[in-house]
């Protein structure tokens, strides 16, 4: 007979197995998965944290958000057919946006949509806008219908620096996929009434790399432009990196 302990882990996996469309081999310590309604009637499957799974499937019309940062990482083809995106996260001083990294041993193809979470705005004046998620593929080879675009950076708060954008890291032997680093967000306008008349900075353009195959189609992402009040400066632009050798599974 199965321990409390045992069950409780079995039927754990065999939840999510359900919700993910994914074979699992573990839910490490922390990983979590709910499901809710959003406000416009979709049914969004919400993740955070580790999963570990023999392959990984998000359906055509399926939603999978990430409201933390989440690595889900499979020994078979991880396939994204709908969209698997990444929320502001909430609880701190700055909304930062949540990071997805996929990793798996086989394949990675993106056929819908796969974005990381975008900074939230700065919530006082002078508060930095939250920094776009990153994104990090790890897969001997990856496909993708679409460009994958880095999450932008957050607006500052009056006269407040705005967030950097998001990078995008894609590690394989074999890739079909352009990848476009973050944009900075927009530095906060001006405010005479809290004793901040300049405008804020624009945030940094989020970096692009690659790593193991010779690319085509990698942009860095636009830094923050100035705003319509004060004489705040523009953020830096994106860097483009190619790295020469395979990142290894770690």
């Amino acid at each position: 007979m199965l321990g409390a302990s045992v069950l409780a882990a079995a039927l754990g996996a065999s939840v999510l197995a359900a919700a993910l469309g994914a074979s699992v081999l573990a839910a490490a310590p922390g990983g979590a998965v709910q499901q809710r309604r959003s406000g416009d009637g979709e049914n969004v499957r919400r993740i955070s944290g580790r999963i570990v799974a023999e392959s990984f499937t998000v359906g055509a019309h399926e939603v999978v958000e990430a409201v933390d940062d989440v690595v889900i990482e499979c020994r078979g083809p991880i396939v994204i057919q709908g969209t698997l995106r990444g929320a502001t996260k909430s609880g701190g001083p700055i909304a930062h946006g949540a990071s997805l990294e996929l990793r798996s041993k086989a394949s990675i193809a993106i056929h819908g949509r796969l974005s990381a979470g975008p900074g939230g705005a700065g919530v006082s004046a002078g508060a930095t806008g939250g920094s776009g998620g990153d994104i990090n593929l790890i897969a001997p080879r990856i496909t993708s219908a679409d460009p994958i675009l880095g999450a932008p950076g957050g607006v500052g708060g009056a006269g407040g620096r705005g967030g950097d954008g998001g990078d995008v890291v894609v590690s394989a032997r074999a890739a079909g996929v352009a990848i476009v680093g973050g944009a900075g967000g927009r530095g906060g306008d001006g405010d005479a009434a809290s004793g901040l008349i300049d405008a804020g900075p624009g945030g940094n353009g989020g970096n692009a790399t690659v790593t193991g195959y010779s690319p085509e189609g990698i942009v860095g992402g636009d830094g923050g432009g100035d705003t319509t009040t004060g004489n705040g400066a523009d953020g830096t632009p994106n860097r483009r990196t190619i790295r020469a050798v395979m990142g290894r599974w770690r």
